[in-house]
């Protein structure tokens, strides 16, 4: 009887575990590696082509009921087994459809790193995308939720198919992004759910993880150019916490107490609500609201001062690395963010958080581009060699790249529709046994001689950007 009721426990224990996260997955596109260039621009050429897929799964929103959200993942393809996945978190949009699941086609941050051989998971975030509502912004708890949700999502629908994961996880994202990639790594360790997600490594951008400290000095400014912010993070904190007002006119002076809702219901940009403000914050805020929170720097005694606070992410004892990334002239999530981040985190006991500034003179704008590569960088210095197979038997000829014989003894025969560049030829250790890059043919042979007998891994690199996959057996008497 005991055993029976062991057994019975520990079904439901596996059921919660195990539960059901993902609702649908759609290939929504697929891109040859021509196509991923044209997107990528500067970004550099991509490795390999990539699919698109249209996730919908189950996740909480901010009053823990269930809800769908939805997201894109992105999965590079002509790859061998064993892929690391990239949680990447996108920066501010105010309309529903501008999202990784919509914009699918011109999202060069989820093809650069899916063309270096990463499964992205992008989250829309709750409020945009399927989700309905209102996108509660800047509110770690589900930045994070959203982030995690998708992830499992992806992993089951990953399960069903030839494909596999490495079990490493990279979180990264660039403004909002960056705040919600350093809440999603906070809600993972503080949730105790690092069995759950190996994080390897985070590098969050530009992002303003001292909401109620460091970013507020933007008010200061009576010329900051970015005031659709604060409406936005007002309207979150009210639709989350219900405590900034009763009235609406408590916070904004006429005509904005009517003009600004409209812009919040989803179907407009975020320049267009931006555009539609003054430059200087007391224009269109009350300015008791302002005064009481400007003063406010030590008691956070105002409710809006209070709700930043709790979704600063900036003193937290980080047990993975992490590089915050920013740039000097930055007027828009001002650098202090980072410095502080890492300065606070090291502080309460993180090994390696650093703060990196990639460009003393860049700008909001101007820092992506150098600080995304810097990034991918530093993760592909945690990666496992893509030929480090488990799966060996999972990897087929991919065409138009041809090899035979198989098993081979002394020699293997390389025909391909397009000229080949290069060559390297693994063992199933990873171990490069083989390696020219000046072929330049489309059909010739190789010496395979001294290669003991064993399975093998041929990655050929054509004229067209094209990676391919060959596994082949030497099998000598």
């Amino acid at each position: 009887m005991r055993n029976v009721l062991l057994f019975f426990v520990l079904l439901f224990v596996k059921s919660q575990v195990t539960s059901q996260v993902l609702v649908s997955a759609v290939e929504i596109a697929s891109k040859t590696t021509s196509q991923v260039t044209s997107v990528l621009g500067s970004l550099g050429a991509p490795y390999y082509p990539v699919k698109i897929y249209k996730l919908r799964y189950k996740t909480k929103d901010p009053f823990n009921n269930d809800t769908i959200a939805s997201g894109a993942v992105f999965i590079p393809t002509n790859i061998c087994d064993s892929m690391p996945v990239v949680a990447y978190c996108h920066g501010t949009v105010l309309r529903k459809t501008e999202v990784p699941s919509a914009q699918y086609d011109s999202n060069y941050e989820g093809l650069f790193f899916a063309s270096k051989g990463y499964v992205v998971a992008m989250p829309d975030y709750l409020g945009l995308g399927d989700n309905g509502g209102f996108h509660p912004y800047l509110h770690s708890q589900t930045e994070a939720t959203a982030t995690i949700d998708l992830m499992r999502a992806m992993r089951e629908y990953i399960a069903g198919t030839t494909e596999h994961l490495d079990g490493k996880v990279f979180v990264t994202g660039y403004s909002q992004g960056g705040h919600a990639a350093m809440a999603t790594m906070k809600y993972i360790q503080d949730s105790s759910l690092t069995s759950e997600f190996n994080i390897v490594a985070g590098g969050p951008m530009s992002g303003p993880y001292s909401l109620s400290r460091v970013q507020p000095a933007t008010i200061y400014d009576s010329v900051y150019g970015y005031n659709g912010f604060s409406p936005y993070v007002i309207n979150s904190y009210q639709y989350v916490y219900g405590n900034l007002y009763t009235d609406i006119n408590q916070y904004y002076d006429s005509p904005y107490n009517a003009s600004i809702p409209p812009f919040l219901d989803g179907t407009h940009t975020f320049t267009s609500l931006n555009s539609s403000l003054p430059t200087n914050i007391y224009s269109f805020m009350n300015d008791s609201v302002l005064d009481n929170f400007i003063a406010d720097t030590v008691t956070f005694s105002t409710t809006l001062r209070h709700d930043l606070k709790l979704n600063d992410n900036y003193a937290w004892h980080a047990s993975m690395p992490i590089r915050a990334c920013y740039c000097g002239n930055d007027d828009l999530v001002l650098p202090g963010n980072s410095t502080m981040a890492a300065d606070s985190m090291t502080s309460m006991g993180s090994a390696d958080v650093v703060a990196v500034k990639i460009n003393q003179n860049g700008n909001h704008s101007t820092c992506f581009t150098p600080a995304i590569k810097y990034v991918r960088n530093w993760f592909e210095t945690f990666r496992t060699d893509c030929n480090n197979l488990n799966g060996l038997a999972e990897i087929q000829d991919h065409a138009p790249v041809l090899m035979f014989p198989n098993p081979a003894t002394d020699r293997i025969e390389i025909s391909g529709q397009f000229k080949i560049e290069g060559i390297e030829i693994s063992d199933v250790n990873g171990k490069k046994v083989f390696n020219d890059n000046k072929i330049d043919k489309n059909s010739f042979s190789i010496d395979i001689s001294n290669l003991h007998n064993g399975f093998y891994i041929i990655k050929s690199i054509d004229q067209q950007g094209g990676i391919h996959f060959n596994k082949f057996m030497v099998q000598n008497n």
